[in-house]
């Protein structure tokens, strides 16, 4: 009998240690399962945020270009009018280049 007890405290004191090991397994995988349930919680708040940030970029990028089509007609006038101002700036050169040469060949009459 005595034997018999004595295994069968050892049997407990093995099951005692077994269950405290599954315990201390069981409350590791709770604390992964709510660590991993917070990264997917920040990885889906870092998702919206980036969705956000997308479709304002978007909106800006519309803008912008209703804005550029509202102003193509006036990019073509300044570069007419920059055109046309080349051609006054060219015209008034040789009307200045013609006067000097007059003038000089005034002076040289002297």
């Amino acid at each position: 009998g005595i034997n018999a007890e004595y295994g069968a405290e050892q049997r407990a004191a093995k099951l005692t240690e077994d269950l405290a090991a599954l315990r201390t397994e069981l409350e590791t995988l709770k604390q992964e399962r709510e660590s991993a349930g917070d990264r997917e919680t920040k990885q889906q708040t870092e998702i919206k945020e980036l969705t956000r940030l997308f479709d304002q970029l978007k909106r800006s990028e519309s803008k912008l270009r209703e804005s550029f089509s509202g102003s193509e007609g006036t990019i073509s006038e300044l570069k007419q009018k920059l055109a046309d101002s080349d051609k006054k700036e060219e015209q008034m050169k040789k009307y200045c280049e013609e006067i000097v040469l007059k003038m000089k060949s005034e002076l040289m009459k002297y």
